[in-house]
């Protein structure tokens, strides 16, 4: 939930009230139901609120009882209860029922280390008045965003970058060698973005920021684990079912009304599954389709159906693509592809239905759900060299020949190599498969984005998502547990399945993951194609400063010759594309676009409630 800014000018006397208010206008989808704000010397905080806990008195920032320490949140703290009451054993007051109160008492009784005892996803921010220190946070698997940049004047943080290009004093550029990695993996790994010196803090990371000497420190307080887990298999699938149900209901916590993203695949269906079992009846459920290639509408229908679901399916006109991928890239905020385009649908459409939405998220990442990992299970003595290849065209974007054909003279320094550093690590790893250890490479790497993308475009609806799967107690548990039992051979998922296998109907269990496509090459067969290259060239002025026109220009003829095993020319016009679409926005500055209108017909399919609880 919510959205949270803030500023530390480095002088006294240079406050300026009005940039912490623009900063947090710019958060208003984030949180639509209120907004607040708390001044001090040199420091000011922002936000804006949706409300889900304790809707009338869950106000923010919050304080302790002397006011010297306050903070606000985004996301939610599910443990919650047991610090309140651990709190108030020793002497801590508290005003409402919201979760983000406990944070400065839980402060005060811990010190910076408050943040270790949390059980959530957040991003938070805290100040410590006496100690005249900031304190910046997120959640283990980096579910909520944190932003932050430094400039001449001050120190800005937000929840997205858009809040921070209301500094007077921050000039956009393009971060070249995060463009670089742009084109490489497909996102920007690590803590960098594509705007010069914004960072993204790193998921279980805290920054903290001291005001008289401006130096910011930054700890890592969590990893994801190494450590075996002692159990047999059948103790697993147990296990497995047990902390997942926890998961979920964890994540039931809500004074609002909850919903479940239906899509139709293993995942979602489990999440639907555990939340009528642990509730007693059928939750709300969305299933949505946007064209995609492949209709899994049938698949959820049989969920809600044995569930009694009070099920939506929404079918949506998609919007041509080049009128709907500016609104896109102002809440992704960084370029991405296609497939992004169903996830913004998905909360346009849950928008005024629920405010929660609990989605099957991460479960690809935790259990082996990609294709990927089928030859590396049936043959795990793959070079490394040959594996990091395979991640670099299987999953991630144009080797270094390619983008250096593609890069103008400019850009050219900053091409690097094909080799991935944060693959290399998680491989160099002992004592374990090496599925096991690309699966965690997977989790701290690969999944920043989707997850981030994910509180995005829901977030753009005032829509909260909540991902059971990456309870960090499953996530620890999980991980812990032999590849084998997850991949095997050319089956994907076992663990999972065999542990919602009485749970859900067989066709559901038994079908291969299909995900969302990414026709880049089918919609260059049609008049995109034609369009794109119209919007290139009006682009020019800007591309000219980081690509060969004559790359671009080859690119277009190679469209009609190939595709070629492994040359898609069309990806790389697509990315190509993307960027000048970024640019514009986030380094140019051009107005953000209004939301294209799009058809949607909405089909709820009521069923007779469930006649037996958990």
């Amino acid at each position: 939930m919510c959205g949270i800014a803030g500023v530390v000018w480095r002088d006294a006397g240079a406050e300026d009230r009005r940039l912490i208010v623009a900063m947090t206008e710019r958060l208003a989808h984030r949180g639509p139901d209120d907004e607040a704000y708390w001044f001090a010397p040199q420091i000011a905080l922002g936000f804006r609120r949706l409300s889900i806990i304790d809707p009338e008195h869950g106000r923010q920032p919050v304080k302790n009882e002397d006011g010297s320490v306050v903070a606000m949140c985004n996301g939610e703290i599910y443990n919650h209860g047991l610090h309140r009451e651990e709190l108030g054993q020793l002497g801590h007051r508290f005003d409402s029922g919201s979760d983000a109160e406990v944070l400065p008492h839980l402060y005060e009784a811990r010190g910076e280390e408050f943040v270790s005892a949390l059980q959530g996803k957040f991003a938070l921010a805290l100040y410590d008045t006496e100690r005249r220190r900031l304190v910046l946070a997120r959640d283990r698997l980096g579910i909520k965003p944190l932003y932050y940049v430094a400039t001449p004047s001050a120190f800005w943080f937000a929840s997205e970058i858009k809040s921070l290009l209301v500094a007077p004093d921050l000039v956009p550029e393009v971060d070249r060698r995060a463009l670089d990695l742009l084109l490489a993996f497909k996102h920007v790994p690590g803590d960098e973005t594509l705007l010069e010196g914004v960072r993204l803090l790193r998921p279980g990371t805290r920054l903290d920021y001291d005001l008289d000497s401006h130096a910011a420190t930054l700890t890592q307080y969590y990893q994801i684990p190494t450590a075996r887990v002692s159990a047999t298999r059948s103790e697993a699938v147990a296990g497995v079912r047990d902390r997942f149900d926890s998961a979920v209901r964890r994540r039931l916590m809500s004074d609002v009304p909850i919903g479940v993203s239906l899509s139709g695949g293993l995942d979602s269906s489990a999440v639907c599954a555990s939340v009528a079992l642990q509730t007693g009846r059928g939750p709300k459920t969305f299933s949505v389709y946007a064209g995609d290639r492949v209709n899994e509408l049938g698949y959820a229908r049989m969920v809600a159906e044995r569930y009694k679901t009070d099920h939506h399916e929404i079918t949506v006109e998609p919007t041509e693509l080049n009128d709907i991928v500016p609104t896109v890239m102002w809440h992704l905020e960084e370029p991405m592809s296609i497939s992004e385009v169903p996830t913004y649908y998905l909360g346009r459409a849950v928008g005024g239905r629920v405010k929660v939405l609990l989605c099957g998220e991460g479960a690809d990442e935790l259990f082996g759900g990609y294709k990927r990992f089928a030859p590396i299970s049936l043959m795990p003595f793959l070079p490394r060299r040959m594996l990091t290849w395979g991640y670099l065209r299987g999953i991630n974007g144009l080797t270094s020949g390619e983008r250096r054909a593609l890069f103008s003279a400019s850009q050219r320094p900053y091409a690097g190599g094909n080799s991935n550093p944060w693959l290399d690590r998680a491989l160099a790893e002992r004592g374990d498969g090496t599925v096991n250890r690309l699966l965690r490479y997977e989790l701290a790497q690969q999944l920043r984005s989707q997850v981030t993308r994910l509180d995005k475009l829901t977030m753009a609806h005032g829509v909260e998502a909540r991902c059971p799967f990456l309870d960090p107690e499953l996530v620890d548990y999980v991980t812990g547990l032999p590849s084998s039992w997850k991949v095997r051979g050319s089956h994907e998922k076992v663990l999972l399945k065999r542990a919602m296998a009485d749970r859900l109907p067989e066709p559901v269990i038994a079908r291969r993951k299909f995900g969302m496509s990414n026709p880049v090459t089918t919609i260059f067969r049609g008049p995109f194609r034609d369009l794109c290259r119209a919007e290139l060239e009006a682009g020019r002025d800007v591309l000219d400063r980081y690509f060969e026109w004559s790359a671009i220009d080859r690119l277009f003829g190679d469209t009609r010759r190939y595709p070629v095993w492994l040359k898609i020319p069309e990806q790389q016009l697509f990315h190509v594309y993307l960027f000048l679409s970024w640019h514009r926005l986030f380094v140019d500055r051009e107005p953000p676009p209004a939301a294209p209108p799009s058809a949607m017909r909405v089909n709820r399919m009521p069923h007779e409630p469930m006649e037996d609880g958990p």
